[in-house]
């Protein structure tokens, strides 16, 4: 077993915090899960959100979900013209999966993103 990156995206409905706390609750639950993942695999995790978003920290929205155990970092995803509004982002570096045996979640309006690699 190596190390692998795994990934996914949710859209949040408004830029409130409480549903940017619920979205990537959500979010960080799915890949979790789908992935078979325990804390003590995770090496970091990677939040990026859209300029629209500005209300909340996702990496504190994950660690008051429950997920504490490891080294966020935050970012402003790329300002593109015609770009998913309302975006989330997270990219989990995890040591005991195969690259091949990852499956990357995009929730909600995120499925548009990547419509042959989500569920």
């Amino acid at each position: 077993m190596g190390l692998a990156a795994v990934r996914g995206a949710i859209q949040i409905e408004a830029d409130t915090p409480e549903l940017i706390q619920q979205g990537v609750s959500r979010l960080m639950e799915a890949v979790f899960s789908k992935n078979r993942i325990e804390p003590h695999q995770v090496v970091s995790v990677f939040f990026s959100q859209t300029a629209d978003l500005h209300t909340f920290n996702p990496a504190t929205a994950s660690r008051m979900a429950g997920y504490c155990d490891f080294p966020y970092f935050c970012l402003q995803e790329l300002d593109v013209h015609g770009s998913l509004a309302r975006t989330i982002r997270v990219l989990i570096h995890v040591e005991g999966i195969n690259r091949g045996d990852v499956t990357s979640v995009y929730l909600d309006g995120a499925k548009q993103l990547r419509p042959d690699l989500g569920e």
